[in-house]
């Protein structure tokens, strides 16, 4: 008898790839589909009806938000300067990182591979770089569930850092594995996009690989800050290609943005994540601190509150209109309209088409169906904000 796995809808599906480890069965492969988003291929052949892909979906069986009430809301910072230079700004994760490692456990976070970004298993401080830095692009999870399933079992603490959809995924995963050495960090996330950029890049053969998305080579600022995307050429040197470039953009796009992520069910204060993080944009109270790095620091759990007080951290306290302000996605990121747009429809055919131009201008959004969009984005952030 053929078994049919209920995984998440292509609308809703968040491509924590959690189904994907918890198949014992090899049932569940990871794919990219045709407008560039990572998508769950599945071999009805092998599937014996077991559910765990099922059980471990935090979409198909959604796990219990925590009340955080008690969220504690901080402008951070690391007091371990390297740390923090080597960060996307304050150095929050690096510090619970280093803290971890010194204890003798294990850290999990995003790392770049050539053109891919995919979550990696560290245990030593020299290894600590990769996973520093923002990586705007999905990042691979497949196996990485496992693991840390086994760390814990072998008594092992643990600090995994990823979207809050991936620790709802390995909330979900875990289920009865005893979690009480494991501290889970997210971010404030505005989603992911749209592969075919970074596809294309591939593709020029121009290039070996991704070096990073942005760095702090001319400081942090609160306003203002611009990315830059720099890639690995083939002559083995480094090539700056600034902002403007499709990759970029397409990131900085809600209109390319995954369908689930155009409507995400994992934002807010209420979350799985002991710790959440992220640039405190429009920040005006640490100025002289700024050059260097802020961080705006979440803290949802008395565990996290731990962590953080051994952590080598500086914390002042703040309050949540003050990052919100310019961190709507904190809140939502609910535009549920968007993967249904024409001009979306379009935008991809340009990129799959590598008509980089045309895809381009699209995204700036003129004319009267970028103003129209330009309005509904407004709206919408104005209503989830109130």
């Amino acid at each position: 008898m053929r078994h049919y796995p209920e995984l998440a809808s292509y609308n809703n599906c968040t491509g924590c790839m959690a189904c994907i480890d918890a198949c014992n069965h090899d049932v569940l492969k990871l794919a990219v589909d045709d407008d560039g988003y990572y998508k769950i291929d599945i071999n009805s052949d092998k599937c014996i009806g077991c559910n765990l892909c099922s059980m471990s979906c935090p979409i198909i069986s959604p796990i219990e938000l925590l009340n955080n009430e008690m969220t504690k809301i901080f402008a951070s910072w690391s007091m371990d300067s390297d740390l923090r230079q080597q960060s996307a700004s304050g150095g929050i994760f690096a510090s619970l990182a280093s803290l971890i490692i010194n204890r003798g456990g294990v850290v999990y976070g995003a790392a770049i591979d050539k053109f891919d970004v995919k979550h990696k298993r560290i245990e030593t401080l020299h290894e600590l770089f990769q996973l520093q830095g923002s990586k705007y692009q999905h990042s691979i999870m497949t196996g990485i569930y496992r693991h840390v399933r086994k760390d814990l079992v072998n008594g092992r603490e643990v600090l995994f850092s990823g979207l809050s959809c991936e620790i709802s995924g390995l909330k979900k995963f875990l289920r009865n594995i005893n979690q009480e050495k494991l501290i889970t960090v997210d971010m404030i996330c505005g989603g992911v996009s749209t592969l075919l950029p970074m596809i294309n890049l591939k593709l020029t053969h121009n290039y070996t690989g991704i070096v990073s998305f942005r760095d702090k080579d001319n400081g942090w600022k609160p306003f203002g800050f611009k990315y830059n995307l720099k890639m690995m050429r083939t002559d083995g040197k480094i090539e700056n290609l600034g902002s403007e470039n499709m990759v970029l953009c397409a990131f900085s796009s809600k209109i390319l943005k995954r369908a689930s992520c155009c409507n995400c069910k994992f934002t807010g204060l209420k979350r799985n994540s002991d710790i959440t993080i992220g640039d405190f944009w429009g920040e005006k109270k640490y100025s002289h601190q700024h050059n260097a790095g802020v961080s705006a620091l979440l803290i949802h759990s008395d565990k996290g509150y731990k962590y953080i007080q051994d952590s080598k951290v500086h914390i002042e306290p703040a309050a949540i209109e003050e990052i919100s302000v310019y961190n709507p996605n904190l809140i939502s990121t609910s535009y549920p309209l968007i993967p249904r747009l024409h001009y979306r429809k379009k935008v991809l055919k340009y990129l799959k088409n590598n008509d980089i131009e045309k895809a381009q201008n699209l995204l700036r959004m003129n004319g009267i169906m970028g103003y129209i969009i330009r309005l509904y984005l407004k709206i919408t952030h104005i209503y989830h904000s109130n």
